[in-house]
């Protein structure tokens, strides 16, 4: 058996037409401009019955997400809540929100788009109506989160990665607002507000 790293446009496949069982892409098509390009190339290389698997960001549950940093940073002026959020802390939610308010929808001609390495928050009707328009037969698109706890869980994670900070960074009344935004929602509908999905396209 034999292996071979090759270095490749996502959107120029230089394979043969039905060659690929499975094409697995992480983290990929938001960086692009025309993810339809890639995936049409995906379609074309895959066998018949091959699948393609993608990772990646949702609208829906990202846009939660920032409106609960928007109340974070609300409730964070308010006189009587101690300890309050860091600086550091507010100034990162409000980067956030300015980012996946850019991200959002489908049009990225505007200039800016140019100078953004992050450019998509996918929706559930893009991957279906895309994948379905090139030809794939079926399209599964699945929570990456746990429904329980996941904004919680997933505004730890965005702390630990873009700051370094632990939880430890959110006071009592964060969290408790953090938590009842996860509790507003059936577990069934927690499974709808994709932050992060796993598509599975077949050919």
């Amino acid at each position: 058996m034999s292996c071979a790293i090759v270095q490749m446009n996502a959107e120029q496949i230089v394979l043969r037409n039905d060659q690929m069982d499975l094409v697995v892409g992480g983290s990929i098509l938001h960086h692009l401009f025309t993810p339809e390009k890639t995936l049409r190339e995906c379609y074309r290389v895959l066998k018949p019955g091959g699948s393609a698997v993608f990772f990646e960001p949702f609208e829906l549950g990202n846009q939660m997400l920032a409106l609960i940093f928007k109340q974070l940073i609300r409730m964070n002026g308010r006189i009587f809540l101690r300890p309050r959020l860091g600086r550091d802390v507010v100034a990162f939610f409000e980067a956030l929100c300015l980012d996946y308010r850019v991200r959002k929808g489908i049009d990225k001609s505007d200039p800016v788009y140019q100078h953004m390495d992050d450019k998509w928050l996918f929706t559930r009707g893009y991957f279906e109506t895309t994948a379905r328009s090139i030809g794939f037969r079926k399209v599964t698109i699945d929570s990456l989160h746990d429904p329980k706890d996941m904004f919680l869980n997933q505004v730890k994670t965005l702390l630990r990665l873009g700051l370094g900070k632990d939880g430890s960074a959110l006071p009592e009344w964060a969290v408790a607002l953090i938590r009842d935004s996860d509790e507003h929602f059936s577990k069934e509908m927690r499974a709808e507000l994709l932050i992060e999905g796993c598509i599975l396209l077949e050919k």
